[in-house]
């Protein structure tokens, strides 16, 4: 992390830009200037006839031979590596984003903008989201040991109970899914709150000792791009190996 920074702190400073154009004006001078003293070596080769300009003709030729091969490998070169740079951030910005559970259960990964939160919820394991775009995802759990109830029966007294804290509230269909390759329910709620249109996106599964709840939500306005992020947050739960403990 800390070579990272360092790497970003020199490519922003001044003095690395300069000596990134100073380096690229030197090395166009070289790459022009080779090919230049190539043909006036040869000029004066042919005019004189001395061993100095045949040296001179050899070398500056075999220079611009070997400039036409390297060229291309470098500029291959160099663009892989960018691209391998470029992913190397990219996963390290994926994993900075990945969250877990206060009870470590479970990890989440974050999408771009979120935070982790301590305002939402206070019952909740794990609190995330992005106040500018109104985008918020709750995770809870129970303890199968404290609820003798099936997957369904959970699933309906949760929706219920937020049901009745909406006012003209509308519950969409249950849809089966997959969440950490185990079997979920999810279902929408729209409704309003204090006079505020949200929709809901209530997420259920459980494991061996536990049943989950996922809760996001967001304005009725903002609901196509939110529900986005938040699908794409609860493909990536994964269960810890305490959660089976």
């Amino acid at each position: 992390m800390i070579e990272n920074l360092l790497i970003l702190a020199a490519n922003d400073s001044s003095a690395y830009q300069i000596g990134k154009v100073i380096g690229g004006l030197i090395g166009l001078a070289i790459f022009l200037g080779i090919p230049v003293l190539a043909v006036i070596s040869t000029v004066m080769y042919v005019k004189s006839k001395r061993s100095g300009w045949m040296v001179a003709m050899i070398l500056s030729i075999a220079s611009v031979l070997v400039g036409l091969v390297l060229v291309p490998v470098l500029f291959i070169g160099a663009k892989a590596y960018k691209e391998g740079a470029d992913r190397a951030m990219a996963e390290l910005a994926a994993e900075e984003r990945i969250i877990e559970s206060d009870d470590g259960l479970l990890k989440i990964q974050m999408r771009d903008g979120w935070q982790q939160r301590s305002d939402l919820n206070e019952n909740a394991q794990l609190q995330c989201g992005n106040p500018r775009l109104e985008e918020y995802l709750i995770v809870l759990n129970d303890s199968k040991l404290d609820i003798d109830l099936t997957m369904d029966e959970y699933t309906q007294a949760y929706v219920q109970e937020l049901e009745g804290l909406m006012d003209n509230a509308e519950v969409g269909e249950i849809h089966q899914l997959k969440i950490a390759g185990r079997d979920a329910q999810q279902v929408e709620i729209l409704g309003s709150i204090d006079k505020i249109q949200l929709v809901y996106q209530y997420t259920f599964f459980e494991d061996e000792q536990h049943f989950y709840k996922v809760l996001a939500w967001t304005l009725k306005s903002k609901k196509p791009t939110a529900f986005k992020n938040f699908n794409k947050a609860l493909a990536s739960i994964q269960l810890t190996s305490s959660a089976d403990e």
